[in-house]
C-alpha cells in the first residue's frame, strides 16, 4: 500500500476484519497490482473492452459472479 491508499486500506482492513467480502478493483493492470487480492474492474466484473451503446456488463443472473457481487460488502 502507498501513503495516497490510507484511506482505502483502512476500509478494506476494517470490512474484511468483520469477516465481510470486499472485491478490489481498478481501471489498470498496475493498479491492480497494488491492491490485494485485485484485479482490472473488465475482467472483475465482464466488461466488455470495446464499450458502445449496445454493450451491457455479461453477469448473468444466478451464475457464481452475480451471487458474489450479490454478496459483497465493498467495491474497492
Amino acid at each position: 500500500w502507498h501513503r495516497e491508499n490510507i484511506p482505502i486500506q483502512s476500509h478494506y482492513i476494517q470490512t474484511c476484519s468483520r469477516k465481510q467480502i470486499v472485491l478490489p478493483v481498478a481501471s489498470s493492470g498496475i493498479t491492480a497490482l497494488l491492491l490485494p487480492n485485485g484485479r482490472m474492474a473488465h475482467s472483475r466484473f465482464n466488461i466488455p473492452l470495446k464499450l458502445s451503446a449496445d454493450k451491457l456488463c455479461n453477469i448473468k443472473p444466478g451464475t457464481m459472479l452475480a451471487e458474489l457481487i450479490e454478496k459483497t460488502d465493498l467495491i474497492i
